[in-house]
């Protein structure tokens, strides 16, 4: 569950995006910066650490990212730092990202299984949520090998239970 930190950072993340019309160049750089952030923990480290002065932060951020980034993205993350609430940057990434995929009517549907699913069933299932949603659907796969078989798909915080096991537990609900 996003903060409610994070979420008002990012709403002004999205709200300057949609008044610049640089949404997706927010959203792309956005990205690239949760991808900097997974792949060198050093950054984020240096960034919460107690010890470190504001100054020695912010020029960290400048230095990285001024060149790379809007202004925008850059000043945000200054902000944040500022308000020493620098340990919620990779949430409120995480909140504008999905702030922007709400704004496109996109959608993702985490979909669980025992086994890697062929190309033709990840389709038919994508094309069906797309029906039933009426949301552009993105597919994250995740093999569960404790299911037995079947699968569990999540979309929007709604469970489509499709599994032996939660079958099983239909049954005992109904019998009990």
């Amino acid at each position: 569950m996003v903060s409610i930190v994070s979420r008002k950072y990012s709403e002004a993340l999205f709200l300057v995006g949609k008044d610049k019309n640089s949404l997706d160049k927010y959203q792309n750089e956005v990205l690239d910066l949760s991808e900097v952030f997974k792949m060198n923990k050093d950054i984020m480290t240096s960034l919460c650490h107690p010890q470190l002065p504001l100054q020695s932060k912010v020029a960290i951020v400048k230095d990285l990212f001024s060149n790379k980034l809007s202004k925008e993205v850059v000043a945000l993350m200054i902000v944040v730092l500022r308000k020493s609430r620098q340990e919620f940057l990779p949430e409120i990434f995480e909140a504008f990202l999905e702030k922007c995929k709400e704004d496109k009517n996109v959608a993702t549907a985490v979909i669980i299984s025992a086994e890697k699913l062929g190309e033709k069933y990840i389709n038919e299932i994508k094309k069906d949520l797309e029906k039933k949603t009426t949301k552009k659907i993105e597919i994250e796969e995740r093999i569960d090998d404790r299911l037995i078989g079947g699968v569990k798909i999540m979309v929007d915080n709604v469970l489509f239970d499709g599994s032996i096991d939660g079958k099983i537990k239909n049954i005992y609900k109904a019998i009990s």
